[in-house]
Formats: C-alpha cells, structure tokens, sequence
C-alpha cells in the first residue's frame, strides 16, 4: 500500500504545479482521504504485527492486493493524461476522473470496507 501513498502523492504533486480548478481541489481532498486511511491501516496491521498478533484472511489480502492492483491503473492513467497535456488534463479529463473515482471506483468504500475486516479478523 506504500506504493499506492507514493503514487498519491506523484498525482497531488502534478496537481499542485498548476492553475487550480474545481474538480482538482475536489480530487486533491479525495486524494488526501485516500492516503490517509491507507496510513492508518498500515498502522494498524504494522502495530498488530509487532506485537506477534495473527489477524485477517487470505481474503482480506487479497481483496487489499486487487484494490492496490486497480489504484496504481487509475492513478497512472491519470499521470498519463496529465504529461500529455496540462490543458486537456483540465479541460477535459478532471471532471470524468472525478466522477469516476467516487461514483465508480469507490475506493475509499473498499478502504474501509476491507479495513474493517483487516482489523476485525
């Protein structure tokens, strides 16, 4: 999930170096809250691990794996857009990146529902 945060944060950084629209401070936030419940699992779990606890499902893994697997696709499609053309990136391609990432994807739902039973197992 590390890597994920790292992507993140290559994403915001694109983000931060232009002229900010609506739809980027709506992703930027979004973004924010992604990477932050992310930390926090892995607090979770890295504290458990530390003191020997043995917690979560095969499943569980596996769902976080996927869901790293999807993140890391979306978030580099976006850096594409963003490279080939700063100007298409924001008159185009935020507002549908935006939709997509909640009403779509709905990562921060599968965050929370996979920490929830990362946690709980």
């Amino acid at each position: 999930m590390s890597s994920i945060i790292d992507k993140i944060c290559e994403v915001l950084l694109v983000l931060t170096g232009k002229r900010e629209t609506l739809e980027e401070k709506m992703i930027f936030r979004h973004l924010h809250t992604i990477a932050s419940r992310l930390g926090l699992i892995m607090s979770v779990a890295h504290a458990a691990l530390a003191d020997r606890k043995e917690f979560s499902t095969p499943d569980v893994l596996g769902g976080f794996r996927d869901l790293g697997l999807k993140m890391q696709e979306v978030l580099d499609d976006f850096l594409k857009a963003a490279r080939y053309d700063p100007n298409f990136l924001e008159q185009y391609y935020e507002h549908a990146f935006y939709a997509r990432l909640v009403d779509e994807y709905r990562f921060l739902e599968q965050i929370d529902s996979l920490g929830a039973r990362f946690v709980a197992g």
